[in-house]
């Protein structure tokens, strides 16, 4: 059996990526880094959110990000660390809460993967 993949790995776009249009599907303007942000429950236990999403959205391209955050704020390292361990059932839990949103939001995979490279 494959190993799951993150989401995080791909890149994803927003067909529709002008102010009105986000936020008429729940965005929020971040006016201190002049961005759209929607966030929404990923995993609960017990009626409780534990993780959390983030997209942000940006207008200059139809690019989108996706952030997997706990309770305080702090990304959850199994989402972008998925070989320091065997992730696959909760990775599948959050890939699919993820999905969800996207197919809601209308955001679709581009054909090609971000540049890892650069990254910090």
């Amino acid at each position: 059996m494959a190993k799951v993949k993150s989401i995080h790995e791909n890149q994803y776009i927003i067909s529709d990526n002008n102010a009105g249009h986000l936020i008429d599907f729940g965005f929020k303007y971040d006016n201190d880094e002049e961005k759209y942000v929607y966030n929404f429950p990923v995993l609960r236990h017990e009626k409780t959110t534990v993780l959390r999403g983030k997209i942000t959205a940006y207008t200059d391209t139809n690019e989108i990000q996706i952030d997997i955050v706990d309770n305080n704020g702090v990304p959850y390292a199994s989402f972008y660390n998925i070989e320091c361990g065997n992730y696959d059932v909760i990775l599948n839990k959050i890939n699919k809460a993820i999905l969800n949103e996207f197919s809601k939001l209308k955001i679709t995979k581009t054909n090609g993967k971000k540049d890892i490279t650069n990254e910090n």
